[in-house]
């Protein structure tokens, strides 16, 4: 009897572990997995984070670095942890997408094994070279390539720096020597000292070193300048047809993570990038500072379909032309206009009625009554 009626309890707790270990969470400190080395975009933004949660929850937050084998070994370690919303993995398109494309075999399925929770930003890719090589410009490198084929190196450290690589030897038909790195500081750092002659870079990591002038920047991988960064030309603009290519960091953990925990640790982590991302000046080593555009909770619907409609905006103004199909009138970026959302009618109904009280107040006042001789409020 004693047996049974413990077995009746037990069975009858069940319905509420989940909900004991959401209130219990965290129970320890979080685990940080980045798939590249220390100083990359994805690190800076994983050790932001990591800082807001430590403030947020007063608990210990672990970043740990695992490069190699473009991400592939961070996000198997990753996918392999506990899902209690204690490991925390910050990758960009390199692990996510792209190594399904480049890679053979995987150790882990991106689709199956996580559960995405937030994007952090996006922001397009940058072409560096070693100031002692003569070329200036786009053009001029590609001129080079071609009077000097095999012999110009470039480094990538991931695999959207080495597809902006080789997208650019296709589109420009030349012929460069790959050479491969952990991560893209790694190949920034031998470009600056002249062991390879070009790379392609994020803007968190490259910027920097653009204004210190150790590298030249030749151009942006993007359809338009790049709001940041308005005194780079594109290399499209530079007769490089088609070179476009967008990097992006975000927020994952392994599946399995119950629902109440998922959603605490989304919103905390939401709020942190919020508050981060307000576009302060690049490459001053903030999560706001990282050159990216900033997309908190891009994985609800509806804030991904206005994060969508923003960029179709944007493009339709950079080919100077609006929603309707017209032309603009002014040809300024929209970032250099005011842009603002229509009030609520709430507001306008708290506004007449704040209008219609002062005014009540007025004609009850000695100063409102006729024959007084006072002036109406506005007049002069």
């Amino acid at each position: 009897m004693l047996h049974r009626r413990r077995l009746l309890l037990g069975v009858a707790a069940l319905p509420f572990a989940g909900t004991a270990r959401a209130d219990r969470f965290p129970s320890g400190p979080f685990r940080f997995i980045v798939p590249f080395g220390a100083g990359s975009a994805t690190d800076q933004a994983a050790r932001n984070i990591a800082d807001g949660l430590n403030r947020l929850f007063n608990v210990p937050a672990v970043v740990e670095n695992k490069p190699g084998a473009n991400g592939a070994i961070a996000a198997e370690v990753a996918a392999k942890s506990k899902p209690d919303g204690q490991t925390i993995f910050v990758c960009s398109n390199t692990a996510a997408a792209s190594n399904v494309a480049m890679m053979r075999s995987l150790p882990y399925d991106p689709l199956k094994d996580f559960q995405p929770m937030t994007l952090i930003g996006r922001a397009p890719v940058f072409m560096m070279l070693n100031p002692r090589v003569e070329a200036n410009t786009a053009q001029e490198f590609v001129a080079l390539c071609k009077s000097r084929p095999g012999t110009i190196n470039f480094g990538s450290g991931s695999a959207s720096t080495r597809i902006s690589g080789e997208l650019l030897k296709a589109r420009a038909s030349i012929d460069m020597v790959h050479v491969p790195y952990k991560s893209t500081p790694a190949a920034l750092q031998d470009t600056m000292a002249g062991h390879v002659q070009m790379c392609f870079a994020d803007p968190v990591t490259s910027l920097p070193q653009v204004k210190a002038g150790t590298v030249r920047c030749l151009g942006v991988g993007n359809r338009g300048r790049y709001t940041l960064t308005p005194d780079i030309p594109t290399l499209i603009k530079q007769g490089i047809p088609d070179f476009e290519l967008m990097t992006w960091t975000g927020v994952m953990l392994p599946v399995g993570v119950p629902t109440a925990v998922f959603t605490t640790l989304r919103d905390a982590v939401v709020k942190i990038i919020r508050r981060a991302c307000l576009c302060r000046a690049p490459g001053a080593g903030r999560l706001g500072d990282h050159a990216l555009h900033a997309r908190g909770d891009a994985t609800h619907p509806d804030r991904r379909d206005r994060a969508l409609s923003r960029d179709d905006e944007d493009r339709r103004h950079r080919a100077g032309v609006t929603s309707s199909g017209r032309a603009h009138q002014s040809q300024a970026h929209p970032s250099r206009r005011a842009r603002r959302a229509p009030r609520p009618a709430i507001y306008y109904r708290s506004c007449r009625r704040r209008v219609r009280r002062g005014y009540r107040r007025w004609r009850t006042s000695g100063a409102g009554r006729r024959g007084t001789g006072a002036s109406s409020p506005g007049s002069s």
